[in-house]
């Protein structure tokens, strides 16, 4: 038997993006809310033969989550816990945890996700980032804070300057807007409001904003049809698909920071740009050539169905409780709660069965309670800055019981 946990801290400034789903949730009420967490945890339980145990029905298991220093003083002894429900995609209260010499104490059900939350009644706030000019400004990242609240909520304007989601009904919200740098454009105090807000036009009028075009082509100087383009500026990495070519970021300049980095893929002949640095006197780049290897990678596939890459926002690291390591990543297509993630608890090359090791992404749709046949060989682990390169291969049972093939390479650099 195998027990896997991964504890996501909400001090971690990369929580929104690898935990699943997002705030989310629905209570015990059915009514829909808004979370603060206080902290997630991830468990699996598997047999010998590599299915997913849970507990016996009518029993219980008993978890323990660290208490963020930084959440100490405003932290209820008393908290809700919140399981994450993948068929819907938010969570659900389920229970409650107590608060024990800096640990939140609970039981739960069943083995998954957990999240211990305070919980607020929501209404949805639309808002519209432009510039002096009324011009749409995406890709900004904006804060609401509430009062006292040590972490805020964080979303980010999409292409036409929009931002739409779920807020506390009926409370003071601090919002504040950055550049790409992390400094602060804009910030007001808006709310309370008791209902649905549209809240048109933030003007950033003390923003300089800019418009980065180009056009992505292969070797042969062809357009690419099938891939896209990171924006490395600042603080922040953005994504652009591209349409026949074509791609476009709209940023808040820096004044500081007058340089910025595009880097290419081409996903038809899985080469990239490698990093190319530009300055903001000429923000059209024109053909940027996609004629490089990819150095690192992780590519899922389900049956023929076509693969997916990912090659940005990979993470690759020791285990913090013991032997092993983990990998998690975020699809390339820039895609909304796609992820990949795995978990071993060696480091030695070899075979390696499904009881063995830990394995979710979004697009397996897997059924651990069936035994599966899939086979994890570790070629080699290298010291931080170098590779690891796994395989993992075989059939599976999906949740509506069809049998699977799966192919996954992980050529990806040790973080730590």
């Amino acid at each position: 038997m195998a027990v896997y946990i991964y504890y996501l801290d909400p001090s971690n400034p990369n929580v929104e993006a690898l935990m699943p789903g997002n705030l989310q949730a629905e209570n015990a009420n059915g009514e829909a809310r808004v979370l603060e967490t206080y902290g997630m945890i991830n468990v699996e339980l598997k047999g010998d033969a590599g299915q997913k145990l849970n507990i016996a029905d009518g029993s219980v298991a008993e978890i323990e989550l660290p208490l963020d220093p930084a959440q100490t003083g405003i932290a209820p002894s008393i908290i809700s816990l919140w399981h994450f429900d993948e068929v819907y995609g938010y969570w659900v209260e389920d229970g409650e945890a107590t608060l024990v010499e800096g640990k939140y104490i609970g039981e739960v059900s069943h083995f998954s996700w957990w999240n211990c939350d305070a919980q607020f009644p929501t209404v949805t706030l639309c808002l519209n980032l432009v510039d002096n000019a009324t011009s749409p400004v995406s890709n900004v990242k904006v804060e609401l804070w509430r009062s006292g609240a040590v972490y805020p909520r964080t979303g980010f304007s999409n292409g036409n300057g929009e931002i739409c989601g779920l807020i506390p009904k009926n409370e003071t919200l601090t919002l504040k807007a950055f550049n790409q740098c992390g400094d602060i454009e804009y910030t007001t105090t808006i709310g309370p409001f008791s209902m649905n807000t549209n809240l048109g036009d933030l003007v950033l009028s003390s923003a300089v904003s800019a418009t980065i075009t180009g056009n992505l082509v292969d070797c042969s100087n062809i357009n690419v049809t099938n891939g896209y383009v990171v924006l490395d500026y600042g603080n922040q990495l953005a994504t652009s698909p591209v349409t026949n070519g074509a791609f476009t970021f709209s940023v808040l300049q820096c004044p500081a920071v007058l340089d910025y980095t595009l880097e290419g893929i081409d996903y038809d002949t899985f080469q990239t740009t490698n990093d190319l640095i530009f300055n903001f006197t000429n923000s059209n780049v024109g053909n940027i050539i996609a004629c490089n290897a990819v150095t690192e990678y992780i590519s899922v596939q389900v049956d023929s169905n076509p693969i997916d890459y990912y090659i940005t926002s990979i993470d690759a690291e020791a285990n913090q409780q013991g032997v092993g390591f983990t990998i998690s990543a975020q699809l390339s297509s820039g895609a909304a709660n796609e992820w990949f993630y795995v978990g071993l608890g060696a480091v030695t090359p070899g075979n390696y069965s499904l009881a063995q090791f830990g394995l979710e992404a979004t697009n397996l749709d897997m059924d651990y309670t069936v035994s599966n046949n899939l086979q994890l060989n570790l070629a080699s682990y290298g010291n931080v800055g170098n590779y690891i390169d796994a395989t993992i291969n075989g059939t599976y049972t999906d949740l509506s019981g069809n049998i699977r093939t799966l192919s996954v390479t992980i050529h990806v650099l040790r973080d730590s």
